[in-house]
């Protein structure tokens, strides 16, 4: 099926001839050493939800659970150490798109959707010629939110079950890139799993679950939900934690599985560039919690990022990154042209070709907010990362001696800690929340959907 057309990008009338124009008019100034290389004649960006890296193969996660993953990441660039600016889906998705953090885009609660004056990835395409269209499962990444916007076709796939499989969708994608005939194409894909309910198909519930006590499925209903169903984390017994961890995984593989047609036929296209990442990870009991939103620790924020293809210099790659980073790189890479001045991420543009890039920059991470509407914020620095909580208790972690983030080094290192600290309490206070523009009307099925992803009573 090829998505369905939308006609003009929202808000289009209003304002995105004369601003885009206007950035346009700043080509001979943004391209740099871009030129090095012949831009991508097509560009494939796929979020994989609620991701965390380390469960992935190639980021030292179980051998054999991922290995189509593991095979773009061999013949890509992998970015070691990227993070979600964001805890849960809709604020991430606006920072992926836009390239600024929440409190750029005003995205910080479920009763906001991307404002109209948002200048988005997908424009900056479309500005310069590009085909684009959407492929997403997930309301918090659809046109519903804002996110049409700059995509000339859009699709939406909110079923769970049923008709509308992974394998399906992904096989509408190489349709739809088959069908730009040469032209300049530009697709976003945004897929569910592995984000509970953790669903896995038989043939990966088995591979992971065969020698668990709890194979029967029994539990599952509970289990599959323990991001939303599991009250008291602290009450689980052992082989339920483990199952858990099992069916998350069985997730991630089902995943991995539907990928295999697309990451093929762009193993076999030299003009398209694959970027692979998340929106944010997965708690799996590390700290006591189950899911994503509320903390952010590595498991919720740690996430992949792989760009193949291309020109791209094959190998792993230490530069700090992040979310809104991906905006300000593909518009370099791809010859965009120019982005918003007012972006916050920082193009990685010279480590896709090898070059050194910034390891020690502040990275900025947003939790979701809490009922009084503030956030908890962590600072990333190097190998350092401060967090406040949205009640003010901080805490400064090593990540080289502590990847764990189980000791507190604040007391040892209180000039940092200081420093830091003001960092986070005005990054805080710039991310409260604020009143928005109109909250989005969702039908009962839109309802539905979000209900059975666990996105109830709080926003994650």
């Amino acid at each position: 099926m090829t998505p369905r057309r939308r006609g003009a990008p929202r808000g289009a009338g209003r304002r995105r001839t004369g601003l885009l124009g206007a950035w346009l008019l700043l080509a001979a100034a943004g391209c740099g050493s871009s030129e090095q290389h012949t831009p991508p004649q097509r560009v494939v960006l796929l979020v994989i939800d609620a991701t965390h890296a380390a469960q992935l193969g190639c980021y030292g996660g179980p051998a054999d659970l991922t290995p189509r993953i593991d095979a773009l990441a061999e013949r890509g660039r992998r970015f070691t150490r990227a993070m979600s600016n964001a805890t849960w889906t809709l604020p991430s998705t606006a920072s992926l798109m836009t390239g600024r953090l929440p409190a750029g885009h005003g995205v910080v609660s479920r009763e906001q959707p991307l404002p109209d004056d948002a200048v988005t990835l997908a424009e900056l395409f479309a500005a310069t010629g590009w085909r684009t269209a959407s492929f997403v499962q997930m309301v918090y990444a659809s046109s519903v939110y804002g996110f049409g916007q700059g995509f000339e076709e859009s699709g939406a796939y909110y079923e769970l079950k049923g008709s509308i499989s992974d394998r399906k969708i992904v096989g509408d994608v190489i349709d739809w890139l088959r069908a730009a005939n040469g032209e300049r194409a530009f697709a976003y894909v945004h897929l569910r799993r592995p984000h509970s309910p953790y669903d896995p198909g038989p043939l990966e519930r088995h591979a992971q679950c065969a020698t668990c006590p709890l194979a029967d499925g029994a539990r599952d209903e509970i289990l599959a939900h323990a991001d939303s169903r599991v009250r008291d984390p602290d009450a689980l017994t052992p082989e339920e934690r483990e199952h858990i961890v099992h069916l998350y995984r069985a997730n991630l593989a089902a995943i991995d599985d539907s990928l295999h047609e697309l990451f093929e036929y762009a193993r076999n296209e030299p003009d398209l560039l694959l970027v692979l990442t998340s929106d944010h990870g997965e708690g799996l009991g590390q700290h006591g919690h189950y899911g994503h939103g509320p903390r952010l620790y590595a498991e919720h924020i740690d996430i992949p990022l792989i760009v193949a293809g291309s020109g791209v210099e094959p190998g792993t790659e230490e530069t700090l990154a992040s979310t809104i980073d991906l905006l300000p790189t593909l518009a370099e890479w791809c010859q965009l042209r120019a982005a918003p001045a007012d972006v916050d991420g920082h193009s990685l543009a010279g480590p896709l070709r090898g070059e050194p890039g910034d390891r020690d920059r502040n990275i900025v991470l947003i939790s979701k907010i809490d009922a009084e509407g503030v956030p908890g914020v962590g600072i990333r620095t190097g190998n350092l990362k401060l967090t406040l909580g949205s009640g003010g208790t901080q805490r400064l972690f090593d990540l080289d001696a502590d990847p764990g983030e189980r000791t507190d080094i604040a007391a040892r290192r209180p000039d940092l800690a200081r420093h830091l600290g003001q960092l986070a309490r005005t990054e805080r206070d710039r991310h409260r929340a604020t009143p928005g523009g109109d909250a989005p009307v969702l039908s009962p099925e839109e309802s539905r959907h979000l209900e059975a992803l666990g996105y109830v009573g709080g926003d994650r």
